[in-house]
């Protein structure tokens, strides 16, 4: 059971055994309809939903939200299905449009002009749901830092002689041959020796990565 469903399901134990809860939930849902704030929403033989729900201030169903939240000491992964109950008065069964872990894009603050994508970690969130959800969250975080993902991309992993192979680089941007580079790195390394013709292969691939760290800027 993924987390969205498990918070579905959570929210109907509430509603059911917790008379208060579903009291203030109703009670908020009729302060939502007496102000003409609410809407409909069908189920399909598909079992996914459409809705028409009626413009509402946000800031007033937010507070209606939150105050239930607070009250019962509920995380905001529990934000939606609130909200879709006081704006339609049912309980859906399956919601589409969030995975439950959805990333969200925010400042650094360590850095305020730069913006990083983050997850909400909400007490329900185990590292399961984390690698189930991560497809979705790789489009949020792909399409924010504009990585191509149309086409297989390398996967950047720790080089075991990356200091071998970044002095081999130096060696050869001061003009050394590939055949005096191998002489004193095999001096400096013996244990990870290189040949002449890997040389090359080397700085190519130590170009090809820092390309790839910056996507190409």
């Amino acid at each position: 059971m993924n987390l969205k469903n498990r918070i579905i399901q959570n929210f109907k134990i509430l509603f059911t055994i917790n008379d208060n809860f579903r009291k203030d939930l109703e009670s908020s849902r009729q302060y939502l309809v007496k102000n003409k704030l609410t809407g409909t929403l069908k189920k399909h033989k598909s079992g996914y939903f459409s809705s028409d729900f009626s413009p509402e201030p946000e800031e007033e169903l937010k507070k209606e939200v939150i105050e239930i939240k607070s009250k019962y000491g509920l995380s905001s992964a529990y934000s939606h299905v609130i909200d879709m109950y006081l704006k339609t008065g049912i309980i859906p069964d399956y919601f589409i449009g969030l995975s439950g872990l959805d990333p969200i894009v925010v400042n650094n603050p360590k850095n305020k002009k730069e913006k990083i994508v983050v997850l909400p970690l909400t007490p329900e969130v185990t590292i399961s749901e984390i690698q189930q959800s991560w497809s979705w969250i790789k489009i949020i975080r792909d399409n924010h830092y504009k990585i191509i993902t149309n086409k297989k991309t390398q996967k950047i992993s720790p080089r075991k002689n990356i200091d071998r192979d970044i002095e081999i680089y130096n060696l050869k941007k001061r003009g050394l041959k590939s055949m005096q580079i191998k002489e004193e790195i095999n001096n400096k390394y013996p244990d990870s020796p290189v040949s002449y013709q890997e040389i090359s292969k080397i700085i190519k691939r130590l170009k090809d990565l820092a390309i790839e760290i910056t996507g190409g800027k």
